[in-house]
C-alpha cells in the first residue's frame, strides 16, 4: 500500500508540473500572439502612412497610379492649383499648406466615395472616377471646378478665393494606359 501511496502522489505532482508546463506555453503562446497583432497592426499603419501624403492626406502619386492601373477604364481629371506660387510668396507657406489642405479636402468631397482622389505633387491634384464616360465626366470636372472656387480659404484672418484648372482623359486598360491617360490630362490643362 504504501507503494502506491507514494505512485498516487508523484503523479498528482507530475500532474501539477504537466499543468504548469502547458500553462506556461499557453502564456507563452499568447504573448507571441499579441506580439504579432500588434507587429501586423503597425505594419498596416506603416503601409498606410507610405501610401498617404501627409499634408493632404490623400493618396500619393506612387499610390494613386498604382489604384488607377487596377481600377479599369474611366475617367482621370488633373487640377492644377492657379497661381499658387503667388499664395506662397504673399502670404508664406503655412498659408499655402492650408490651402492645399482645403483643396484636397473639397476635391474629395466632390468627386465622392467611388473616385480615387490623389496628390500628384506640389499643387497637382488628380481624380479618377472609375467606369466614368466622357459626358459625365466633364460634368464631374464642373463640379471639382466649382467645389474649389464656390467659397473664400481662410487661414486665420487671411480669405483667399482659389481656382483650379483642370484637364481630362480617359483612362483605357492595358500596359501604359496610365501614363498615357495622366499625359493627354495634363497637355489639356
Amino acid at each position: 500500500m504504501k507503494a502506491l501511496g507514494t505512485l498516487s502522489v508523484e503523479e498528482k505532482k507530475a500532474r501539477g508540473a504537466q499543468i504548469n508546463a502547458t500553462k506556461q506555453q499557453i502564456e507563452a503562446a499568447l504573448e507571441a500572439a499579441r506580439e504579432a497583432l500588434a507587429s501586423a497592426a503597425l505594419n498596416a499603419q506603416l503601409n498606410e502612412l507610405v501610401r498617404r501624403d501627409p499634408l493632404t492626406g490623400l493618396l500619393n502619386r506612387r499610390a494613386f497610379m498604382a489604384a488607377v492601373e487596377t481600377a479599369g477604364p474611366g475617367a482621370l481629371i488633373l487640377a492644377d492649383a492657379d497661381r499658387f506660387k503667388a499664395v506662397n510668396d504673399t502670404w508664406g507657406h503655412p498659408v499655402g499648406d492650408s490651402v492645399l489642405v482645403e483643396i484636397a479636402s473639397r476635391l474629395g468631397m466632390a468627386a465622392g466615395p467611388a473616385a480615387l482622389v490623389g496628390r500628384l505633387g506640389g499643387e497637382e491634384f488628380a481624380v479618377f472616377a472609375p467606369g466614368l464616360a466622357a459626358g459625365p465626366a466633364t460634368e464631374l470636372a464642373e463640379k471639382l471646378r466649382g467645389a474649389v472656387a464656390s467659397q473664400a480659404m481662410l487661414h486665420d484672418s487671411i480669405s483667399l478665393n482659389c481656382t483650379i484648372s483642370l484637364g481630362l482623359a480617359m483612362v483605357n486598360t492595358g500596359p501604359g494606359a496610365v501614363p498615357r491617360a495622366i499625359s493627354a490630362a495634363d497637355a489639356a490643362l
